[in-house]
């Protein structure tokens, strides 16, 4: 088994221009994330957060950026109401983008919580922004957010534990500083683009390395089977 983390490109210049902030809105307690919208990205959680968030620090905004996975339409309603309920106004959904580079250099924190990761991008480009990132350790998560370092593991039960973590952020001057350059040092270490294309590279071209995919289904293992049993067996012909 050969595991190859997901590698980003250094920031570019945005191609397009944010928008601006809700009314109200401090530009210094900017958090944000991207993903799209769906159970499993828990922006349900994300609210819980946000109303610890605003009892302790006013002013403070969230921008989601991302669009509604058309497969979970009904997630939408269940959030719409959930805003009411908690009276949370000061997340602001934005939609797809396919540039997040100006979203991003309005942010000063990454969130992100969620059941399950691979080696997420859109954390790793956050960092190459600069940006800490608080996020539940899941998948591959842990192995790019080092904790006190670059940024905060919450467990992803407890909405107040990420409320006082972010806070922790932006109140901090000093603490976000040194986060912010171990983030962006983070990725331009670890998970550089050219190394990931480097050693992809040098898997497909070794002679010795066989690249297996996994059947789908218990029917296609059996075809698989008789074919590799076909293929060692002698033909007779039944006619």
């Amino acid at each position: 088994v050969v595991v190859i983390p997901n590698g980003v490109p250094a920031p570019r210049p945005a191609e397009s221009q944010a928008p601006s902030l809700l009314p109200g809105a401090d530009p210094h307690l900017v958090i944000g994330t991207a993903c799209r919208i769906m159970p499993g990205k828990r922006i349900d959680f994300l609210i819980d957060m946000m109303a610890e968030l605003n009892a302790s620090l006013p002013g403070a905004t969230l921008i989601i950026v991302g669009g509604v996975d058309p497969r979970h339409a009904d997630y939408w309603p269940l959030l719409v109401e959930r805003l009411r309920s908690k009276q949370v106004a000061n997340i602001h959904f934005v939609g797809p983008h396919s540039d997040v580079t100006p979203f991003l250099r309005l942010f000063k924190a990454f969130v992100m919580v969620a059941d399950q990761h691979g080696c997420p991008n859109a954390s790793l480009e956050a960092m190459a922004m600069g940006l800490p990132v608080i996020a539940n350790s899941v998948g591959g998560t842990a192995e790019q957010v080092r904790h006190g370092v670059n940024g905060f593991l919450v467990s992803g039960d407890d909405p107040k534990e990420m409320a006082q973590q972010v806070r922790h952020l932006l109140v901090d001057q000093t603490i976000h500083r040194r986060f912010s350059a171990a983030a962006r040092a983070t990725a331009a270490k670890d998970f550089p683009m050219d190394r990931m294309t480097q050693r992809y590279r040098q898997l497909l071209a070794s002679p010795t390395r066989k690249i297996l995919a996994t059947p789908a289904s218990p029917r296609v293992r059996l075809l698989a089977l008789k074919t590799k049993l076909r293929s060692h067996s002698p033909v007779v012909d039944k006619r």
